[in-house]
């Protein structure tokens, strides 16, 4: 009830570590929320969990909570990226099928109990407590992630329609999908570039405040 006090801007200890992580040469912010978004099969997942296998490597716990795939999938594709006998040990997998405001709390605990300083959240829609469009929705997320101290990268879906509705500016549903992110990055699969062992996919950044 309290709540947190307020400090003096000018007495904040100066940051000590890096901003961010860097994955494939792309900014994952340390304490911030990040958004990537696009259409299905733009291997959205798959990347996420290369970031949260990147992050690991430098010896930070990463939590991966998922509400779409199942734990024996990303195990799969977790020993792909990185062979069977170099899997890190330090990504963490939860399952989760409550809303992320209802079910921060027991994250909250795992994220403190594994020492994680990152989380990925795939996929927004799934993880929300109501309708994606609605701004009120979009809010109580963000608090929720507040909630949880560590940066995030979360993962989201378009607008039906393509490029001649907005879809490829900004993520399905209410408008502070995208302001309340720091970062958002749009992410497409080239339809022509591909085989059976080969994916391109673009990534461009739509929003920054960093």
């Amino acid at each position: 009830r309290q709540g947190q006090g307020a400090v003096t801007l000018a007495d904040v200890p100066k940051r000590t570590e890096a901003a961010e992580f860097t994955v494939a040469g792309l900014p994952l912010f340390r304490r911030l929320p990040v958004i990537w978004f696009g259409d299905g099969g733009a291997a959205k997942s798959m990347l996420a969990l290369y970031a949260a296998a990147t992050i690991a490597a430098t010896g930070e716990p990463v939590l991966y909570a998922d509400w779409e795939f199942s734990e024996d999938a990303h195990r799969d594709r977790l020993e792909r990226f990185c062979g069977t006998d170099a899997m890190p040990r330090l990504v963490s997998y939860v399952h989760c099928a409550a809303p992320l405001c209802d079910d921060v709390d027991r994250l909250a605990e795992i994220i403190v109990e594994r020492d994680c300083k990152y989380l990925v959240c795939d996929s927004v829609a799934c993880a929300c407590d109501g309708p994606p469009e609605s701004a009120e929705t979009a809010q109580k997320y963000f608090r929720a992630l507040r909630y949880l101290k560590v940066g995030s990268l979360n993962i989201a879906h378009i607008t039906k329609g393509g490029e001649e509705n907005g879809a490829e500016q900004r993520p399905f549903g209410s408008n502070f999908w995208h302001h309340m992110a720091r970062s958002t990055w749009f992410m497409k699969r080239s339809d022509d570039s591909f085989n059976d062992e080969t994916v391109d996919v673009a990534l461009i950044q739509r929003k920054t405040n960093i």
